[in-house]
């Protein structure tokens, strides 16, 4: 098990959209779900893309097809990302290199433990309850 309740990062990092390479902030570029794939762009490219006639309509990540009868309420936004967006911002404006992440994410089968863990046998990311599973 690798344990990765804090993770050291590079000074200046910015998460960016895989679309337009632009950092997301929580306003015009808020991290966006596609709800057809799950992938995550900035509202900005959710909207260009869904204003796209319907043979461009797809996730620029996986090819997916984005479906027609989606609304604007369809597309939520990605809040664990917003948490670590947040998290990147607190230390880097303290300088610090490290960033606890033990409470920006959750376990999925465990909503209310932080995941903890990384196993390799399952490879996934677990919280210290899936560990005794």
């Amino acid at each position: 098990m690798i344990n990765f309740h804090y993770l050291l990062m590079p000074k200046n990092l910015e998460i960016t959209c895989d679309r337009c390479d632009e950092a997301f902030d929580e306003e015009d570029r808020m991290p966006t779900i596609l709800p057809d794939c799950g992938h995550t762009l900035c509202a900005l490219c959710i909207q260009e893309t869904i204003g796209m006639n319907e043979s461009r309509r797809h996730c620029h990540m996986c090819k997916t097809k984005i479906q027609d009868h989606h609304m604007a309420e369809d597309f939520k936004a990605n809040y664990k990302l917003l948490n670590i967006l947040t998290l990147l911002k607190q230390k880097q404006s303290d300088n610090e290199d490290v960033v606890k992440l033990s409470h920006a994410i959750g376990c999925p089968r465990h909503p209310d433990k932080p995941v903890s863990y990384f196993c390799k046998a399952c490879n996934c990311a677990v919280c210290v309850d899936c560990m005794y599973d």
